[in-house]
């Protein structure tokens, strides 16, 4: 039996893991290089909120988030900048759990709470995007909400408090995010769809038609960049495909987003070998979680749907998980609803995944095994090669746009070097143009090492300079061995080695 204290403790969970999840996000916010995300962040907060909107509506995001951001930079608060705006992305985290706790884990058994809890608090998947100057943990939070007043409003369409409820938290999140706004708006009219189909309940259209106006007026001020939105995002001409199938290239997606909500994206080798065992028990525990259906299933999986066909369209697969965030609660859910069917299984899953996300958390804290390298790219080290003998007359850089993060590193070079952007073939003539006005003693090729040019640009160009230059390639981000084989069954043309590289050319 448990002390009275314990017994207090075991009712009042979040005193412990509250303070230990704040802890673990607020330690060194610093610690990942600004990507060009965060790095447009930055940029659109510094400006008057009437230019925040027309920014932010030109790069298909709502505004909400970036007006939060605006004036809470301003408040007198300790750290960086840089710091300050990761810091509201954990505080959204921590508002999330919160909320979760007392409204979604209230009525659950302990275990199920005290477990939800536990990995949630030490998720290698929030401890990446929470640590983001970004609106990802925003809409966590919002979509929680969002879910929960849906779910009322579905259980009683004609009371109006509800339905205003519904309506208010679904237009907060549209302001936050497009994607899971969107998705719940869809998968409330074909829940209720469905009846007025099947039985012709025609009564559930007018709480439906009146919902969807209240969302619609409360959106008025932005209506119009939401169309924008919609005509970018239907003419998107294509992302980038790992594999040349598109039907593989879901594959990829779906596998990528269920490694970062189960493990993270920062697991050494070992730990992946234990994730590929631990894998189908997961998959196994979520399926056994369907049967009995919760009630928020029906809601969630059409949500879930509607937003991967919106993020699948619109992104590749290393940030499909970032844009779903907002299901993460619920793939938890369902996780401990299948262990509760399967309880000494269950535990033990639970405990690996407990195991593994420590692992996938101390490769985070020392910058080491990110599947998307890209988030610790070595830009100051890059930097600091090019500029240890630069000046503007004698060095002159190329950046690849394409698959190179391109910013942090002009950031980084600033006036010391001329630096051209490789987007088309006027890069050629640009490159030409800047041998025959001389000096140019050093040309650095700075990129990713997989070329995805069109045409390949990168590499035609840098064969074109190494016919005239002595060539040395420098390597940084070695790829595991895991990682190479990988790389051999897509068919890279290049079969790297590192993710980045940088290419001094010196004449002969």
């Amino acid at each position: 039996r448990l002390a009275p204290m314990g017994r207090w403790l075991w009712r009042h969970p979040l005193v412990l893991w509250l303070p230990l999840q704040a802890a673990l996000l607020f330690h060194n916010l610093e610690l990942l290089p600004l990507w060009t995300d965060e790095r447009h962040t930055v940029q659109t907060v510094s400006r008057p909120l009437a230019e925040i909107g027309r920014e932010v509506a030109s790069d298909i995001h709502p505004p909400l988030y970036f007006f939060l951001l605006r004036g809470w930079v301003q408040l007198p608060l300790p750290g960086s900048p840089v710091a300050r705006m990761r810091a509201l992305s954990v505080l959204w985290v921590l508002l999330a759990a919160v909320f979760i706790d007392r409204w979604w884990l209230a009525r659950a058994e302990g275990w199920k709470r005290w477990w939800f809890l536990c990995l949630w608090t030490f998720s290698p998947c929030l401890l990446l995007y929470a640590r983001m100057a970004r609106s990802y943990t925003m809409q966590v939070f919002f979509a929680s909400l969002a879910v929960a007043a849906a779910l009322s409003f579905l259980r009683k369409p004609g009371e109006v408090k509800r339905l205003l409820g519904y309506a208010g938290c679904a237009a907060a999140l549209l302001y936050t995010h497009y994607l899971p706004g969107a998705a719940i708006l869809v998968a409330v009219a074909l829940i209720l769809a469905w009846p007025m189909v099947r039985r012709r309940e025609w009564r559930l259209l007018l709480p439906l038609a009146l919902a969807n106006l209240v969302v619609a007026a409360a959106y008025l001020p932005w209506l119009l960049a939401v169309g924008g939105a919609v005509r970018k995002w239907v003419g998107q001409a294509g992302v980038y495909q790992v594999v040349p199938s598109a039907a593989l290239d879901h594959v990829v997606k779906l596998a990528y987003w269920f490694v970062s909500f189960s493990f993270g994206e920062s697991l050494p080798m070992a730990a992946m070998l234990a994730a590929l065992v631990l894998a189908p028990v997961i998959v196994w525990l979520l399926c056994k979680g369907l049967m009995p259906a919760p009630e928020w299933l029906d809601l969630i999986l059409l949500a879930g749907l509607a937003g991967y066909v919106g993020a699948s369209r619109w992104v590749s697969f290393p940030f499909v998980p970032a844009r779903l965030l907002f299901l993460f609660p619920f793939f938890l859910f369902l996780l401990l609803e299948g262990c509760g069917r399967s309880r000494r299984l269950g535990r033990a899953v639970c405990a690996g995944l407990l195991a593994l996300s420590f692992c996938s958390t101390h490769s985070y804290f020392h910058k080491q095994d990110f599947l998307n390298k890209g988030y610790v790219a070595p830009f100051d080290e890059m930097a600091a090669l090019v500029l240890h003998d630069a000046s503007p007359e004698n060095t002159l850089v190329i950046l690849d746009t394409y698959n190179t993060d391109v910013y942090p590193l002009l950031d980084r070079l600033g006036p010391s070097a001329t630096v051209l952007l490789l987007r088309d073939v006027s890069v050629f003539e640009a490159v030409e143009e800047a041998r025959r006005r001389g000096g140019a003693k050093a040309i650095w090729c700075l990129r990713n090492t997989h070329d995805l040019s069109p045409g390949g640009l990168n590499r035609r160009l840098e064969a074109q300079l190494a016919a005239s230059n002595e060539v040395r390639r420098h390597l940084f981000q070695p790829y595991s061995a895991a990682e190479r084989l990988v790389i051999r069954l897509v068919g890279w043309p290049e079969q790297p080695t590192h993710f980045y590289q940088a290419l001094e050319m010196r004449a002969r």
